[in-house]
């Protein structure tokens, strides 16, 4: 069963299925796919938290910007599949008593990220021009 939500196909899977966070099954085995809005806001988010930009801060970002609550091993999932697109990168920073040694993975949105934002936000805009019901007011 499919949400039938746009998704933008990402890379290959790895594990056999999963669940979106609506719900649906969705069978790596064919393709790793992430929706599109999803790309976008993670992506944004990585931006506009910067340099020290690892799961949390992003995950706060996503929360105080969009309002909705994302959990950390969804947003690692998603910026996997960025990252095995090439629209964003990360390295590991050095490992601190405070986290049990563990290293804090940062995030950085590549050449080709930002350009795909910029697609994005031109064809939505593009998109939302035309459609009368969206002009002058909230109904």
């Amino acid at each position: 069963m499919s949400c039938g939500r746009a998704r933008l196909w990402l890379g290959n899977g790895s594990s056999d299925e999963s669940h979106h966070a609506c719900g649906c099954r969705v069978d790596r085995r064919r393709r790793a796919e992430i929706d599109i809005a999803q790309a976008v806001k993670v992506i944004l988010a990585v931006l506009r938290v910067g340099d020290n930009a690892y799961g949390v801060p992003i995950a706060k970002e996503i929360d105080d910007t969009g309002g909705r609550k994302v959990l950390l091993a969804a947003l690692y999932v998603a910026l996997d599949r960025l990252e095995q697109n090439g629209l964003v990168t990360s390295t590991y920073g050095d490992p601190t008593p405070e986290r049990g040694g563990k290293a804090k993975r940062y995030f950085k949105v590549t050449a080709k990220g930002l350009k795909a934002v910029k697609d994005t936000q031109r064809a939505f805009t593009a998109l939302w021009s035309g459609v009368p019901q969206l002009k002058g007011g909230t109904t």
